[in-house]
C-alpha cells in the first residue's frame, strides 16, 4: 500500500476545500497529523479523523481523489484514545483553507494516542520526530498519568506501553525511573517488571 508524503496530503486537503461550500472541521490524529502538523519527512496511508466525516466531506473526497489522482483515505478512526483535555489544545494547520478548518492533536497528545496501541512502528515514527523536534518528559508523564487514567483496555499493558515509549525515547534507566512512579504498581510489581521489562516486538 502506498504511503503518501506532507505535500501529497496537503494538496488533497486543498483540493476538498475546493468543492465545499458551507464551513467544515475536522481533527485529524495518527500519522497524517505527525505528518501535517510536525514532521514533514513522515509518510502515511490514510488520514484518521477524529469524527466521523460529514456527506459532504466525503463528497469532496471522492472528487479530489479524481481529480488528483491520490487515491488517499479519509475516514473516522474507529480505534482513538486520547488525553481528557486533548480537545483545548488542538492545533489548527493550512488556516489558508476557505472552507474546511483543519486540525491536529497537540504534539504531546499525538505521541500519547499513538502510544496505546504500542506498536513498533509508531513508537520509531515517534523517535524519528523526537531526534529533530523533543519531546517534553515531563509533559509527557503529566498528561498520561493526570488525564489517561481510565483509557478503555487492560491498564497494566497499556502501562507497559507507557514505558516502552519512555525506553525508545529516553533509555532503560529514564523508563526503569518512570515505572517506579506510575499508580498502582507496588514495589513487588515493579522489581519484578524491571528485571523483566517487555519491549514491543521488533518488525518481521
Amino acid at each position: 500500500m502506498r504511503k503518501f508524503t506532507t505535500e501529497e496530503l496537503t494538496k488533497f486537503l486543498e483540493q476538498i476545500d475546493t468543492h465545499l461550500t458551507h464551513p467544515h472541521e475536522i481533527v485529524i490524529l495518527g500519522g497524517a497529523a505527525l505528518s501535517l502538523g510536525y514532521d514533514h519527512r513522515y509518510r502515511t496511508h490514510d488520514i484518521d479523523l477524529f469524527k466521523r466525516p460529514s456527506k459532504e466531506i466525503l463528497r469532496a473526497c471522492e472528487l479530489a481523489q479524481a481529480e488528483t489522482g491520490l487515491r488517499i483515505h479519509l475516514a473516522h478512526s474507529t480505534v482513538s484514545e486520547t488525553p481528557y483535555n486533548a480537545d483545548e489544545r488542538e492545533q489548527s494547520i493550512l488556516t489558508y483553507l476557505k472552507h474546511l478548518q483543519v486540525k491536529v492533536l497537540d504534539y504531546h497528545d499525538l505521541a500519547l494516542s499513538k502510544t496505546i496501541r504500542g506498536e513498533r512502528k509508531d513508537l520509531d515514527a515517534l523517535q524519528l520526530a523526537h531526534e529533530q523536534h523533543p519531546f517534553d518528559e515531563n509533559i509527557l508523564i503529566e498528561r498520561y498519568t493526570k488525564e489517561m487514567n481510565e483509557v478503555i483496555g487492560d491498564k497494566r499493558r497499556i502501562d507497559q506501553n507507557f514505558i516502552n515509549l519512555i525506553d525508545h525515547l529516553y533509555g532503560p534507566m529514564e523508563a526503569d525511573r518512570v515505572r517506579t512512579i506510575l499508580p498502582g504498581w507496588t514495589p513487588i510489581q515493579k522489581r519484578k517488571a524491571t528485571k523483566n521489562r517487555h519491549r514491543a516486538p521488533k518488525k518481521k
